[in-house]
């Protein structure tokens, strides 16, 4: 489990990369959310989403590319496409003059709470979560274009220093339930050296965000950890949506 870890962290550093600037071996992550279309939170963050029965996205929208010598690049993107929610979930959207615009009410193919992803992941293999009430349908949001993968919004950040690190990764989720909820999961400790902390996530009958961080360190004097917090708190880190050309 801890080689998967290591995988995913080297993953994430690429992401990274993106947002780095280098001083004297030290590399800071920093992704900078501010600008129009939606304020509040973190650096330009929408407020968090809380029981709203209709989702509206308008946000910045950045093109990821791999450049000659394998960095990566953002920048603005400025084309035009049509999004749509991924597997005939429903909504409707576009792509254009850099930002990202989709509109969506109730999605189709909901499914029991318990089968959305994180939950079920969080279930399977360790066992604990609790839902306040039975019958609760979900279904998370996903996007696609022709344009390219969408991804996002997320943050990422890798910091070097001598034999040190901290990498840092958070992303937001958007989650539509059919009632009222409360989801629960104890504090578990993996396989793997790391936690997932213990949270509680208030849903509301609509839409909803929550957001997962993953935070890594490492020292000499301390083995490599990791602390995962799930929260519908803002993260206090700005998120970017990437769309991956």
């Amino acid at each position: 489990m801890r080689k998967f870890k290591v995988v995913s962290i080297v993953l994430v550093y690429f992401f990274a990369l993106a947002f780095t600037a280098c001083d004297n071996g030290v590399t800071i992550g920093h992704v900078d959310g501010t600008g129009a279309g939606g304020g509040g939170g973190a650096a330009g963050n929408p407020p968090a989403v809380h029981g709203t029965p209709i989702l509206v996205i308008n946000r910045p929208l950045y093109l990821a590319t791999w450049d000659a010598n394998s960095n990566l690049v953002l920048s603005r993107h400025m084309g035009t496409h049509t999004v749509s929610g991924s597997d005939g979930m429903g909504g409707s959207g576009s792509i254009s003059g850099g930002y990202l615009n989709f509109t969506i009410g109730t999605p189709t193919g909901l499914s029991p709470i318990g089968e959305v992803s994180l939950f079920s992941h969080l279930e399977r293999n360790y066992g604990g979560i609790t839902f306040s009430r039975h019958g609760v349908q979900g279904r998370t949001l996903s996007l696609s274009t022709h344009g390219g993968g969408l991804s996002g919004p997320s943050y990422s950040s890798f910091i070097i220093s001598g034999n040190s690190f901290r990498e840092e990764y958070v992303s937001r989720t958007y989650i539509f339930v059919s009632d009222d909820v409360v989801v629960t999961s104890p504090r578990i400790i993996p396989e793997w050296t790391g936690v997932y902390e213990a949270f509680t996530l208030n849903l509301r009958a609509g839409w909803n965000s929550f957001h997962y961080r993953d935070v890594v360190l490492e020292t000499p004097t301390t083995p490599w950890h990791s602390t995962i917090t799930i929260s519908t708190a803002d993260p206090g880190r700005p998120l970017r949506w990437l769309l991956w050309h």
